[in-house]
């Protein structure tokens, strides 16, 4: 990109816009995979953190008091899962935005060549 068109200002916009581009894509993949991987170790070693199914055959089969875990088992469960899934869609969201930006800063390149 020819950067001599540009002033000061914009110069710095754009070196700031190509570097939290560069550091978003790994941020993201980072946040999609910590948040999905922790939930299945959780799922394997821990499930009654994160699978309310699991809690409610435990209070069938008698290994937990059904009157004073019912609620806050089931639900804590449920609100641990939705963390991790909105972890995921946060992931998902910064993926898709970084994207976009990498268009936004070829466009720009694009137009800054034509413009010589």
């Amino acid at each position: 990109m020819d950067r001599q068109s540009l002033d000061e200002r914009q110069q710095v916009f754009l070196i700031k816009r190509r570097f939290f581009h560069a550091v978003g894509i790994y941020t993201a993949w980072t946040l999609g995979i910590f948040a999905v991987v922790a939930w299945g170790v959780l799922y394997l070693f821990k499930p009654v953190l994160v699978n309310p199914a699991h809690i409610l055959q435990l209070m069938r089969d008698k290994q937990i008091d059904f009157l004073s875990m019912s609620e806050i088992a089931v639900t804590g469960a449920a609100a641990v899962s939705a963390l991790f899934f909105i972890l995921v869609v946060l992931s998902w969201v910064l993926n898709q935005s970084s994207r976009r930006e990498k268009n936004y800063l070829e466009i720009i390149e694009q137009l800054q060549k034509e413009k010589k």
